[in-house]
């Protein structure tokens, strides 16, 4: 093969040009392997592909599940492929450019030229790169990709009728728990029960205020109640993907069960069908879960990882899995689940599509959406009963770009920092929250505040925040908490001079088992008089403490990320744009930010132009699960 002694040259991925050092170690494994089989690594071909794997990794780290293969033709695809550090993002384009130019000659449009198809094929079969339905991907990621779409295939081709007397008594329990007299929001509820219990495949999605758990709980009845007479009851499990998410949706469902118990069926049958739903959880704890089941009972087998499935008859021990805030589930994270699911197990997806896709790789929930649109595994509830108000007409007008209503919120927004910060201190803001903390009664010396009055106080916490686009500058969460936190000591509020200040509101940046704390765990550092401050938080239903110098990594959290926000709801919310354009800004995030409000929604909008432009933009997640998905479930399988 020729020698190529500089060609290409400046196709050597670096970090100095956007590269996260992951994305250049993976290259410089391609070149290694390749130079193993006697190939020249500066030949075109050769850096071309070393070039594509460290962009296929920067497109996983950005949330893509692949490289979509029409970067070939149309460089603005890689607009969704932002370089490590914004400061190369020159850098970064011009690899970019220089990439797309040589791939005609060099890469995937090369053709038969014999060079660059031995190098092609070398590539493809070293166990990094695939190249699939005109994505190029990590080969884990493919993999998952492609199990994920089988495994849900699978599910949603099973099918169990009713008899004419089980769907007589189908309608009659429907109409106990609904009501006689049906709406339109009423009938789209009562069709997903019906299809949850004649498919094991349901995705329920739906706005906020569409009673999406609502009707799970009535789902759930319904299975209850339709099991074969004489079985035990159907062990249930309920996931979310974050703390927050978890504890909300075990609160909805106990209200919902409760308001069912006794309703057309026997105390006894609600006792014992409440007895066989696990506890809500976050998905990764149920898989931890999991694992440790599959684990024990392979005794000296290995733990099955992502990627391994647990070995025949060592499945998870569940009969329905219902997961809810479903768009935040990232496709390696929904593989995992399906691999320990057992096939005969039924699965309730429950989400809104429009919100933030997972922060990981993959648009899970929306990619569904679309492949299922018109499957009867998807059931969409349409009716919202909260949002018929302000805040409704602007989730709304965002998703269709309406430009009166994006006239509107221009108009109610404000853009001065300093009002910012006064709103957020104020009786809109934390002070009802700091009134409150001043009202508790002073413990005697070393006597902790009494529980019911912390769950009070966290419950206040969770009434309001500041909700940012960004991390950095001067509209982030960064700076404005700092500010925030320095005009509440400002106005006697906590005292800065102390370590551990009491009131100070934090939020947990990393999963830690030996306190029980999460990622994304919100909770307030008390410090009665004479007392260790500690740091309490909702575990479920229940306060629970630990001591501060036994906190994992952690931050202030009078704001917070809308990413961060998600799966959780406050009544009141100070929602925040930048002042220069993001590649963040999109119109999911608006409509994430502004459906976290259940009552008073305030924009702060020091550039207002860039309100248009953020609604016009839409998150684009590059994959295959969508297509891949479709075809497996087509009627005539073509």
């Amino acid at each position: 093969m020729a020698t190529h002694p500089v060609a290409s040259a400046a196709l050597l991925p670096l970090p100095s040009q956007g590269f996260a050092h992951l994305d250049v170690e993976l290259a410089d494994l391609l070149r290694r392997y390749l130079a193993d089989l006697g190939m020249d690594t500066n030949a075109p071909a050769v850096r071309w592909w070393c070039a594509a794997l460290a962009l296929t990794s920067r497109a996983h780290a950005r949330g893509h599940v692949g490289l979509n293969g029409s970067v070939l033709q149309s460089p603005g695809v890689l607009d969704l492929l932002d370089p490590a550090d914004p400061a190369c993002s020159v850098a970064f384009r011009g690899f970019v450019q220089r990439w797309l130019q040589e791939a005609a000659a060099s890469g995937l449009g090369a053709g038969d030229a014999s060079e660059a198809r031995v190098v092609q094929e070398a590539v493809l079969s070293s166990g990094l790169l695939c190249w699939d339905l005109q994505h190029l991907y990590l080969r884990r990621l493919w993999a998952a990709e492609c199990r994920v779409a089988q495994s849900l295939a699978d599910r949603s081709r099973q099918s169990t009728p009713c008899g004419a007397e089980q769907a007589l008594q189908v309608e009659q329990l429907l109409q106990n728990w609904f009501g006689p007299e049906a709406d339109q929001a009423s009938a789209d509820q009562q069709h997903a029960c019906r299809q949850a219990l004649h498919a094991p495949f349901l995705v329920l999605s739906g706005g906020p205020g569409t009673g999406k758990t609502y009707t799970a709980a009535r789902l759930m009845a319904l299975l209850q109640a339709m099991r074969p007479p004489g079985t035990p009851a159907l062990r249930v499990a309920l996931a979310a993907p974050t703390g927050k998410a978890a504890a909300r949706l075990r609160h909805s469902m106990e209200q919902a069960w409760a308001q069912l118990h006794g309703r057309g069926l026997p105390d006894s049958f609600w006792t014992e069908s409440w007895a066989a739903v696990e506890p809500p959880q976050t998905v990764h704890a149920l898989l931890a879960q999991w694992r440790r089941r599959a684990r024990n009972g392979a005794l000296n087998r290995s733990t099955p990882a992502c990627g391994h499935a647990p070995a025949p008859g060592l499945e998870a021990s569940v009969d329905v899995l219902l997961v809810d805030e479903a768009s935040m589930l990232d496709i390696e994270l929904m593989d995992e689940l399906l691999m320990h699911l057992p096939a005969q197990a039924r699965l309730v997806l429950i989400g809104d599509p429009a919100q933030l896709a997972s922060v990981e790789a993959g648009s899970i929930l929306a990619d569904l959406c679309g492949a299922l649109a018109s499957h009867p595994g998807h059931v969409a509830l349409r009716h919202s009963r909260r949002f018929d108000g302000t805040i409704g007409a602007w989730a709304r007008g965002l998703q269709a770009q309406d430009a009166d209503v994006l006239r509107d919120i221009e108009a109610h927004a404000q853009s001065d920092r300093h009002a910012l910060i006064e709103t957020a201190v104020g009786p809109l803001g934390w002070e009802p929250f700091f009134q409150a903390l001043s009202a508790v009664p002073v413990a005697t010396s070393g006597q902790a505040i009494a529980a019911d009055v912390v769950a009070q106080l966290l419950k206040e916490v969770d009434r309001f925040r500041v909700l940012a686009a960004l991390r950095q500058g001067p509209w982030g969460v960064e700076g404005l908490n700092h500010d925030i936190e320095r005009a509440l000591a400002a106005r006697g509020h906590l005292n800065r001079s102390e370590a551990w200040p009491h009131g100070r509101v934090l939020m947990i940046t990393r999963n830690d088992d030996a306190t029980g704390l999460r990622n994304g765990d919100v909770g307030v550092v008390l410090a009665p008089l004479g007392s260790a401050p500690r740091f309490v938080w909702m575990a479920g239903q229940e306060p629970r403490s630990v001591g501060v110098s036994r906190l994992p990594p952690h931050e202030l959290a009078y704001a917070m990320t809308v990413h961060k926000s998600q799966g959780s709801e406050f009544d009141r919310v100070v929602l925040v744009l930048p002042d220069s354009d993001h590649p963040v800004l999109c119109r999911e995030l608006l409509y994430t930010g502004l459906t976290r409000a259940k009552r008073d929604l305030l924009w702060f909008l020091p550039n207002p132009s860039l309100l248009g432009a953020a609604a016009s933009r839409t998150t684009r997640r590059m994959g295959a699960l969508w297509p891949r998905l479709d075809a497996l479930t087509r009627p005539d399988g073509a």
